[in-house]
């Protein structure tokens, strides 16, 4: 069953003290993971101390909600590779490997698609809303009583929460400074050295928005996991998640992504589907078939980016493991850095917020469905694509439509499983 734990502390009392939590040693690199190793462990075989003796490697934290799994770095400055192959080889360890980088699939100096300033009117007046039918989905269901993590680089909370979403959320937490403001700010620096100054900047304040349109009466958890350059590591990311899960999340919301494997984040969202939290992932920018994860995992919703007339984005990475596509093309939402508190942005990262909304609704309608039952309705209520697209899903959302079928419905039936076919054995 679910954890349902609802934070009371209101955001006044958030922002009002900023108590830390442990941080990465400062010698660690770019949030710790530029030398940090994730290794996990069996430990009725071994211990960390053990393998810290013998790999020459020291702990800098254990990970909470991950039996056995702990972030150590090299004592001597080693190839962060080199001492996860050698780690992993060692008696009594399941996995070792190098802390890798996740990062916004809106912000790689190659292919960008920077925000323009909107008026606050163009929400309800855009394609999404009626594509989407959210008016006729916020006749079935609002989202109340759920929670819906939103991890990314934070939600605007200074000087004042934005006016728009103050009311919806809970207090969160930043991996990134170490604290509990896990606000949505620029830095007017380039950290990364692309280029490119605060390209990640209102990223999260924007994915949250879009949340809140197509649930307006769910909570949201923000979580700062990337810097204003758009760019974190994975322990933080897999870390996340777990916190989300221990705050009594319902849904994660992911608009970020790395490619090649993880095992810890894996590992987490295994944790969170045992739970029954359903997680929400971007399919990525790269316009072409490449493996992104986390959306790329079982029992993750993976989605591509579409237009106004239910073509696929051009944009959009596909594959056999994308579920299904949102709208992600000039999608308006709210923004901290402009005067209407409004923009228009584009990627898979709008899309990811979409389904997520939708996903809060249909909880909402019916606590009892789980990570398979969410999957189901959401794939098996999909309108086609304009123009075919292999890779690409079942077709577009249909939020309202979803809500009507789970209403007829008093469990997905025959349809299930060849509608999901990835997880519905929870």
């Amino acid at each position: 069953m679910r954890a349902r734990i609802l934070a009371l502390a209101a955001v006044a009392a958030l922002l009002a003290g900023s108590a830390v939590f442990a941080a990465a040693p400062a010698d660690a690199g770019s949030y710790g993971h530029g030398r940090r190793v994730i290794v996990r462990i069996s430990p009725s075989e071994t211990s960390i101390a053990q393998v810290n003796e013998l790999e020459n490697t020291m702990t800098v934290e254990k990970v909470p909600g991950l039996d056995g799994t702990y972030l150590v770095s090299p004592r001597d400055g080693a190839d962060p590779s080199a001492v996860a192959e050698d780690t992993e080889a060692a008696q009594g360890v399941v996995y070792a490997e190098p802390d890798g980088e996740a990062s916004l699939p809106e912000v790689s100096a190659d292919r960008i698609y920077r925000w323009s300033g909107s008026d606050p009117t163009d929400v309800d007046t855009q394609y999404a809303s009626a594509l989407l039918d959210l008016s006729g989905a916020h006749a079935i269901a609002t989202g109340a009583g759920e929670i819906v993590a939103v991890i990314d680089s934070g939600v605007e909370l200074l000087p004042a929460a934005h006016p728009d979403l103050a009311s919806s959320l809970l207090p969160g937490k930043d991996f990134v400074d170490g604290d509990l403001v896990p606000n949505d700010e620029a830095n007017n620096l380039d950290d990364d050295g692309n280029g490119l100054v605060d390209e990640g900047a209102g990223h999260g304040t924007h994915v949250a928005g879009i949340v809140h349109q197509v649930a307006p009466d769910a909570k949201i958890l923000p979580i700062r996991v990337l810097d204003s350059d758009g760019n974190g590591s994975e322990s933080d990311v897999a870390q996340a998640m777990l916190w989300a899960q221990s705050q009594g999340a319902d849904v994660v919301n992911l608009s970020l992504g790395q490619t090649g494997s993880s095992s810890m984040i894996k590992d987490a969202t295994e944790e969170l589907r045992r739970d029954g939290v359903v997680v929400v992932a971007a399919a990525g920018n790269a316009g072409k078939n490449e493996t992104e994860l986390p959306a790329s995992l079982r029992c993750v919703l993976g989605v591509a980016g579409t237009g106004a007339t239910d073509a696929v984005s051009s944009f959009s990475t596909l594959g056999s493991w994308v579920d299904v596509g949102a709208p992600a093309e000039n999608v308006v939402s709210t923004f901290p850095f402009f005067e209407s508190g409004y923009a228009s942005w584009s990627g898979t990262s709008m899309a990811s917020p979409f389904v997520a909304g939708q996903a809060a609704l249909l909880l909402s309608r019916e606590r009892w469905l789980s990570v398979g039952d969410v999957m189901t309705y959401i794939k098996g209520t999909t309108v086609p694509y304009s123009v075919f697209a292999s890779d690409a899903g079942r077709g577009r959302i249909a939020p309202a439509a979803s809500l009507v079928a789970l209403a007829a419905h008093a469990r997905p039936s025959a349809w299930s499983t060849n509608v999901d076919g990835k997880c519905f054995d929870n």
